[in-house]
Formats: structure tokens, C-alpha cells, sequence
């Protein structure tokens, strides 16, 4: 039964109907009010899958891997506000690098890179009672030619609906 179990997902995953890879999910976001800056919204995402192994073995392998955050925040239709951020990942000498900070293992790796904190709007006072949409797709390139997004399950994109308050 487990063979033709297993029969069966080879044939759905080369047909395209399901992917051999995970599944990038959100465990949990966080919208908020900037410490330093009372002008800006920052939001915390917590991912789930976000490097998988087939992306820890490229890093692994040498390779630099780049994540890149797409934003984009909507008063209605309107674009209010639109920033890109970007987390670079290597690997060199048995340690991780995110952005320079040096990463001792997988583990860790993972945990650090799995949540991401940025800004999604500036001039918050001109919204205030106001309900925004801000979208946010994830896309990752490398030194490869290759077409790293297949190594998701899904195409990442989050929207997040949110009231600014005083």
C-alpha cells in the first residue's frame, strides 16, 4: 500500500499538481508601532519552511542566497508606500552568514532567518482611522541561473489588513 502510495505522489508531482518541496507558511504576524520612530508601522512575520533542506544544501554548497521582500501598502487602490528588503544568506569557513551576522549552524540559521521584521508604512499620523492593505511577496534568487522559487511549494505572498490607531 505504501509503494502505491508513494507511486501515486511521484506521478501527481511530475504531472505538476503537487510539489515535492514544502510549503512556505505564516505561523504568526505582528503589526506595530515603531519604538524610535512613532511615525513609522513595523510588522514581525514568523515563517514556517522558509529554507528548506534543498536550500541549506546550496548555501552549503557555496552559494549566496538572496531573499527578497517585496512591499507594498495601499490606502484602497492607492500606493502609499513601497520598499524591498532583502536578506543575503552564505555560507564560508562552517559558519552562516545573514547580513554579516555569523550563524554557528543550521539551527540557528533557520530560527534567525525565519522571522523578518520591517517597515510596511511611513507618515502613519496621515491614516489614522484609516484600514490598509499591505502585500508582501517573497521571491529568492542566488548566483545560479536557476529558478530558486521552485523550491517552494508555493509562491509566497501575504496581505495583511490592518486599522491605524492613534
Amino acid at each position: 500500500m505504501k509503494l502505491l502510495t508513494d507511486f501515486v505522489k511521484i506521478i501527481l508531482v511530475v504531472l505538476g499538481f503537487v510539489s515535492y518541496y514544502p510549503e512556505v507558511k505564516v505561523e504568526n504576524v505582528f503589526v506595530y508601532k515603531d519604538f524610535k520612530d512613532s511615525e513609522k508601522v513595523r510588522t514581525q512575520i514568523k515563517f514556517k519552511d522558509l529554507l528548506n533542506p534543498s536550500f541549506i544544501e546550496m548555501i552549503k554548497s557555496g552559494n549566496r542566497i538572496e531573499l527578497i521582500f517585496f512591499i507594498a501598502t495601499y490606502d484602497g487602490k492607492k500606493l502609499v508606500y513601497q520598499d524591498k528588503v532583502i536578506k543575503s544568506v552564505s555560507y564560508e569557513n562552517n559558519l552562516f552568514f545573514v547580513d554579516g551576522l555569523k550563524l554557528k549552524n543550521e539551527k540557528l540559521l533557520i530560527d534567525w532567518i525565519s522571522v523578518v521584521d520591517f517597515v510596511i508604512l511611513t507618515g502613519k499620523s496621515k491614516y489614522i482611522s484609516k484600514m490598509l492593505d499591505t502585500h508582501i511577496d517573497l521571491k529568492c534568487s542566488s548566483d545560479l541561473n536557476v529558478e530558486l522559487a521552485s523550491l517552494w511549494g508555493n509562491k509566497p505572498r501575504i496581505i495583511i489588513t490592518y486599522k491605524i490607531e492613534r
